[in-house]
């Protein structure tokens, strides 16, 4: 049988056994349709012309790459593997602790990286770390579960395009807010701060206003006055510098 230029035999050999002649005709000229061929996973309902196609889900390919090839094309794609060292304080330039770090790396065009660390007498460190010489660095601290009285610490420093020897050291300074207090005890002053739900704080002196003091009729002695106390309340806002 000829069919424009191909030459046909009357019967050929499938993967699901002979085929003859007319089949394979009727298969190469049929209407386009949701058939792919022979083989396709679709059938026609009963006398309605209608095909009705299955899904088939296939299996996705695994491509093992060993880690010096990763790092060979990490590198051609511009990356550089770093150190990196956080030395974390609280706003009492205090070394900080029983915290969980996070450190991510976001690119200019989208490029992301992460890596976690434990805080241990003020540092984190989190090496063979890959990022570009341009784009952020964001720090978290979170403190560990039954820390209640820290806070979560959010800051952001850029990417320096000097990296020296592959290390890269920052200071994480917790930051603060002030505010007065009006009482006559250190005492008076941090019931007050816990009633209004402050979590750290601290009391940095106070300021004689002169208010409510004199001679207690009923006991016989002077009485203090009212004093106007500094308090230093911690916030989540860290400010970053380098160190080296």
């Amino acid at each position: 049988m000829t069919i424009g230029h191909f030459d046909l035999p009357m019967q050929w050999e499938s993967e699901s056994g002979p085929q003859d002649g007319a089949s394979v005709y009727e298969w190469l000229t049929a209407p386009p349709g949701p058939s792919a061929g022979p083989e396709a996973a679709s059938v026609e309902a009963a006398g309605t012309g209608t095909f009705v196609t299955e899904d088939i889900t296939m299996e996705p390919t695994v491509i093992t790459v060993s880690a010096a090839r990763r790092e060979a094309l990490l590198r051609q794609a511009g990356w550089t593997k770093i150190s990196l060292q956080f030395y974390v304080t609280d706003f009492n330039e205090t070394p900080m602790d029983w915290h969980t770090c996070f450190v991510q790396y976001l690119g200019p065009t989208g490029e992301e990286n992460s890596a976690r660390s434990d805080l241990r007498g003020g540092n984190a460190t989190f090496g063979n770390f890959w990022a570009k010489p341009v784009g952020m660095l964001r720090f978290l601290a979170i403190p560990r579960e039954g820390m209640t009285s820290e806070v979560m610490l959010d800051g952001s420093v850029p990417v320096p395009a000097d990296i020296r020897g592959g290390y890269l050291a920052f200071r994480a300074a917790q930051q603060y807010r002030e505010i007065q207090v009006r009482a006559s005890t250190k005492e008076e002053v941090t019931e007050k701060m816990q009633i209004q739900g402050s979590v750290k704080f601290s009391i940095m002196g106070a300021v004689d206003i002169g208010a409510g003091g004199g001679y207690d009729r009923t006991t016989g002695k002077m009485t203090a006055g009212e004093v106007a106390w500094t308090v230093r309340i911690a916030t989540n806002a860290v400010t970053i510098t380098r160190m080296r």
